[in-house]
């Protein structure tokens, strides 16, 4: 994150896996930031943020950005862009690839800048909104003097789709020689229109409708242009950067292609051996196990799991490949379980709050009779909030001894001072008379801070008896259908 910084250079970084915020932040008054060939994703936030904050002081305008070369992905499951630049001024964006991100994809507004984002360029670039992802580019706010072309534009959720732009931002709007889909929006996302409604409005002569199959190498996995693409040789020159987002130059061929992509290869298959072929020619393979030869490119696989080759968005095959302790789960390497007994917890909810720390969870296993060691005055109990992936969180075993009472079919801890990660009462309850092997578990804490596991990603586990007496829950995000946790890094709730 940077503030009031001038002439500021991030290049070939990668920015990743921010828990709360964003990959990379440029913030406040500033002219001429340069944000080039940088891998990021996964970040809880935007991917790239561009954000004036006029309330900090100065003009609250980023002025004159160069955004370029840029991939850019999974980002936005807690709101934002891939790509947000609010009060952006005479900025170039383009030859970024923009997919898999769950909120926007190119935002161009204004909530705190000193004016709305305007006379910008959003230039041959390749964006593929996710299915819980909002519009490919969204023009709101008075951001006026924007000019869209040369990109391709796909949404792959179920209304939304390429262009939303509001009435106070179209004056000075240009939009053009775009591969775009049959989905737009003129008045700011209030309806949506096809793309000869669209045309009507005076925007995208020269545009057409196509989907990921008909452009790219692999559809999710290599965005790279097939020679039959639409796309190849559909552009204009009128600010199409001189090369692409692999270096290579444009254009080759007739015209300029469309998106982050220029197709080099024009003679696949006929024997020879052409500049930039890699394979599909006599003497030509991919040696890599995660590619596969389309169109004598050696284009990277998403991966098949179970292959025994890690590739793609693969983590690994087996545990050995996994570090820290972790092991191998549908090919991504996750923190180890502290149940296997596959018994899920039955109407669970919890709230957790990170300063100061609270806890409190309640849930119900039925655990199969007989029972062996479910006596929590001489066994305990232990109680595991966690991520599969990521840090925060706690596990803790509330041991057998004096802090537990019996009654009927009761048991009660307590420990005002919460000297176990905080918590200061457990009820473990034996509901056998209403369901066979039914038991109830009610935790609560207090303390000074916890940190929180990821609100997309947490898991709580209970073992109430031996190691194979247990339950748990893998929770799903807020997007995610029941059971679910939805929140933040300051609290979360989840039923």
């Amino acid at each position: 994150m940077t503030g009031f910084v001038d002439d500021f250079l991030a290049e070939d970084n990668e920015a990743h896996h921010s828990q709360i915020e964003h990959g990379i932040y440029v913030s406040n008054s500033c002219d001429r930031p340069i944000v080039r060939r940088n891998l990021v994703h996964d970040n809880h936030g935007n991917g790239l943020h561009f954000n004036g904050d006029a309330s900090l002081g100065g003009d609250g305008l980023i002025e004159n950005a160069l955004v370029e070369g840029n991939v850019i992905h999974g980002n936005g499951v807690g709101g934002g862009s891939g790509i947000n630049m609010d009060g952006g001024v005479n900025g170039v964006i383009r030859n970024n690839l923009l997919y898999d991100n769950h909120a926007s994809g190119v935002s161009l507004y204004r909530i705190d800048a000193g004016a709305g984002a305007t006379g910008n360029l959003v230039v041959n670039s390749t964006i593929v909104s996710a299915a819980d992802g909002r519009w490919c580019i969204n023009i709101r706010d008075g951001s006026t003097g924007n000019t869209v072309r040369n990109n391709i534009l796909y949404n792959l959720h179920a209304f939304r789709g390429a262009i939303a732009i509001d009435a106070a931002s179209r004056p000075g709007f240009v939009s053009d020689y775009n591969s775009l889909m049959d989905r737009l929006s003129g008045d700011g996302d209030a309806t949506v229109i096809g793309l000869a409604a669209w045309q009507g409005l005076g925007y995208d002569a020269h545009s057409f409708v196509a989907t990921p199959a008909q452009h790219f190498l692999v559809p999710g996995g290599d965005f790279r242009l097939l020679a039959t693409s639409p796309a190849v040789d559909a552009g204009t020159a009128a600010g199409a950067p001189a090369a692409d987002l692999d270096g290579n130059p444009r254009p080759v061929g007739a015209a300029v292609d469309l998106g982050a992509y220029e197709r080099q290869l024009l003679e696949c298959g006929d024997g020879g051996v052409d500049p930039g072929e890699q394979c599909g020619e006599p003497g030509l393979g991919c040696a890599d196990g995660c590619t596969t030869c389309v169109q004598c490119i050696c284009a990277a696989t998403p991966g098949t799991c179970g292959d025994g080759i890690v590739c793609g968005g693969e983590a690994c095959e087996d545990d050995a490949d996994c570090s820290g302790g972790r092991v191998c789960q549908g090919c991504q390497c996750v923190n180890p379980p502290a149940c296997a007994s596959g018994t899920a917890l039955v109407k669970p909810r919890q709230t957790l709050r990170a300063a100061p720390a609270r806890i409190k969870l309640r849930a119900d296993a039925v655990i199969p009779e007989p029972w062996a060691g479910i006596d929590p005055p001489a066994n305990g109990i232990r109680v595991v909030v966690d991520s599969p992936t990521g840090p925060g969180g706690f596990d803790a075993t509330l041991p057998g001894g004096a802090a537990w009472t019996a009654g009927t079919r009761r048991w009660t801890y307590r420990d005002p001072l919460g000297a176990v990660a905080g918590i200061t009462k457990a009820v473990v309850q034996d509901r056998r008379p209403r369901v066979s092997g039914l038991v109830r578990v009610v935790v609560k804490g207090r303390g000074e801070s916890l940190a929180l596991p990821d609100v997309v990603a947490a898991r709580t586990t209970l073992v109430v008896g031996t190691p194979a007496e247990c339950a748990s829950v893998v929770w799903g995000g807020p997007a995610a259908p029941s059971p679910r946790c939805r929140g933040d890094a300051a609290r979360i709730a989840c039923k």
